[in-house]
């Protein structure tokens, strides 16, 4: 999965809407989430049921897993993202150049 992909955003945005920009107190929100897998890896994409064991974060609205069907993201991909946000951050304060 390339970690730009603009469905992965627009579904992780979508799913946190309403939350605090530093995600500070999701469960105060009403944002829980579950993990999955034992493998750090994006090969396989989000979906648990069928990524061969990758580690995998499942976000749901309302604090309930089992009333709301979580959006489900890979850890590693969420990673590269995170990594990619920080690199704009650095480069936009000054503090590392492209």
């Amino acid at each position: 999965m390339d970690p730009l992909d603009i469905q992965f955003a627009e579904r992780l945005l979508k799913i946190t809407d309403g939350c605090r920009p530093d995600m500070h107190e999701p469960d105060e929100q009403g944002i829980t989430a579950i993990a999955t897998g034992w493998q750090l890896d994006n090969a396989m994409g989000d979906e648990p049921r069928d990524n061969f064991g990758e580690l995998t974060v499942g976000i749901a609205k309302n604090k309930n897993l089992f009333e709301n069907d979580p959006e489900w993201f890979n850890l590693a991909s969420l990673i590269a993202l995170a990594r990619i946000g920080a690199r704009v951050q650095l480069v936009s304060a000054g503090i590392i150049k492209i």
